[in-house]
């Protein structure tokens, strides 16, 4: 598949992330390195990206920077990810590292976890998702900035 997930017809899918087990799962790669997971989380306390765009690595980044807008309008998180999939490891993309890992468990033993959630929602549904985003002042005039790359005028 080299990456690519299959074409869910008529779907789009909407992802939910539980980052502290998305953290678990990277230090259990790393070899349980509790470093691994406290570098996967410290995106406040240092500079991302200060010695360029390291590999084979996962960075939950939860503060846009100061001038990245698009994503302070947002509200944002970013997971930086730049694994080597399918190169010398067993999984071939972010969804397949999840899959094949092993869940942390969660607060009530009884119930399973999951670190990665998706929900398929059909595209019929669109028109009423975009009708009530915008009743709550979400929308393309509000989050993206104009063909300029300036504002937009509100």
């Amino acid at each position: 598949m080299n990456g690519k997930r299959p074409w869910e017809a008529g779907n789009a899918a909407l992802y939910a992330l539980d980052v502290n087990g998305l953290g678990i799962l990277w230090q259990t790669y790393c070899g349980n390195s509790a470093a691994a997971f406290a570098q996967f989380r410290q995106s406040e306390q240092r500079e991302l990206f200060e010695d360029r765009y390291p590999i084979n690595t996962l960075q939950f980044i939860a503060l846009p920077a100061s001038w990245n807008t698009r994503m302070l309008r947002q509200m944002g998180t970013l997971v930086y990810d730049s694994l080597q999939y399918g190169r010398g490891v067993d999984f071939t993309d972010f969804e397949d590292f999840i899959r094949k890992g092993i869940d942390p468990r969660g607060p009530d033993p009884d119930k399973e976890n999951f670190t990665l959630y998706k929900i398929f929602v059909p595209y019929r549904e669109a028109t009423n998702v975009f009708r009530r985003l915008d009743l709550m002042g979400i929308n393309g005039t509000r989050l993206f900035d104009n063909h300029e790359g300036g504002p937009s005028p509100t």
